[in-house]
């Protein structure tokens, strides 16, 4: 993605107060801090840089410190005043350990971007003790304020810098993305606009190719449970720049389902039947799903299976929804309708239980089953 692009993307999980981290990886020098810096002050929040390879864990988490709290009140004592009180007294009390926030934590009722800087230059410990705060906002006891956003800024694992390799179940907290330089017309154009002299600004149109120098950078993302919800959030809230869906699910489930997903989507996903479809009007899709079932298109028979299980443990089913449930696991094969019945509740078990064909043909599965 773009520089351009990069704060398009920020920006709108800025606005809409998502909790997506986002890593940047890019060549040095190409812009990311620059760039994450200019956004907050266009979107007028705080930005706070964060070192992370200057930090210790207690730089993060705070130091621990000792008060005394009124067992029935609730009153706070430092460990100073707690000392001054009288010694019947201080059995009223009982000591309790909290941690100090660190200077840099941002206010409560603020708003802006925590840049977390050169994350693979970090020690592991400090790494360590950053997860928690990429998918619950939270340091230890320090929660982070609604409205702050993570984004990570790193160079390229590829040989050409000395960076720590980050593991993949750090990796998968964040929407991988590679910053695409700036050419030398998007260069200059900033350049412009923020003042620089004009004599580099000549040079570097004149001789573009001395603009720097690109990295080879590759995203190491695969798909996860998690990494779907978490772009499943970001197409809910439609915070992805026009023709970067492809970059975004790369940098979340990797290129191949990436590709894929994206492929589906332009060609339109073939037509499921869906749980809805079924539950209300089966008569109106039987034709269909028996002919899905004659000519063994198992991976739409599947899909529809996923989502009538989804349903019906999501919802409380009626009486017609019943009857229609029941006529389409009659029609089901015997594969579908076993995976089914052990997958429903037994609430929904019991209610289909008064279906005496049904039950029959589970019966017979059975028998199939045993005689094997």
């Amino acid at each position: 993605m773009t520089i351009n692009e990069c704060k398009q993307f920020i920006g709108n999980i800025v606005r809409k107060e998502l909790k997506v981290p986002v890593m940047l990886i890019g060549t040095t020098g190409c812009g990311k801090s620059w760039s994450m810096k200019e956004l907050a002050n266009e979107l007028g929040v705080d930005f706070i840089d964060l070192r992370l390879a200057t930090q210790e864990v207690t730089d993060l988490i705070g130091i621990p410190r000792t008060t005394y709290v009124n067992k029935e009140t609730g009153e706070v004592l430092t460990a100073k005043a707690y000392a001054t009180l009288p010694v019947e007294k201080r059995d009223l009390y009982e000591p309790r350990t909290f941690w100090t926030k660190p200077v840099w934590f941002p206010r409560e009722g603020t708003k802006g971007i925590l840049a977390l800087e050169e994350v693979n230059r970090a020690p592991e410990d400090v790494r360590q003790a950053i997860f928690q705060l990429l998918t619950e906002w939270k340091l230890h006891t320090h929660e982070l304020p609604t409205g702050w956003v993570i984004v990570s800024l790193i160079n390229p694992d590829n040989g050409s810098y000395h960076v720590n390799q980050l593991d993949p179940a750090f990796k998968r907290r964040f929407v991988q993305i590679v910053v695409t330089p700036p050419d030398a017309t998007d260069w200059c154009v900033w350049a412009k606009k923020n003042g620089l002299d004009d004599r580099v600004i000549r040079f570097v149109a004149q001789f573009p190719r001395l603009l720097g120098k690109d990295d080879d950078i590759s995203i190491d993302a695969f798909p996860t449970r998690a990494g779907y919800h978490m772009l499943s959030i970001l197409l809910q809230h439609n915070v992805i720049p026009p023709n970067c869906l492809h970059e975004v699910a790369s940098g979340i489930v990797g290129t191949e389902a990436a590709t894929s997903f994206v492929q589906a989507l332009k060609g339109g996903f073939e037509k499921v039947i869906t749980a809805q479809e079924i539950l209300s009007n089966y008569s109106a899709v039987r034709a269909r799903y028996k002919n899905l079932v004659k000519s063994n298109r198992n991976d739409l028979l599947y899909a529809t299976m996923v989502d009538v299980i989804a349903t019906c443990e999501t919802k409380k089913l009626s009486k017609s929804e019943l009857d229609n449930l029941h006529y389409y696991l009659l029609d089901s094969p015997a594969e579908t309708l076993t995976t089914i019945v052990l997958r429903l509740s037994d609430n929904v078990l019991a209610k289909l239980s008064s279906y005496a064909d049904l039950v029959d043909k589970i019966v017979e599965i059975k028998k199939n089953i045993s005689d094997i």
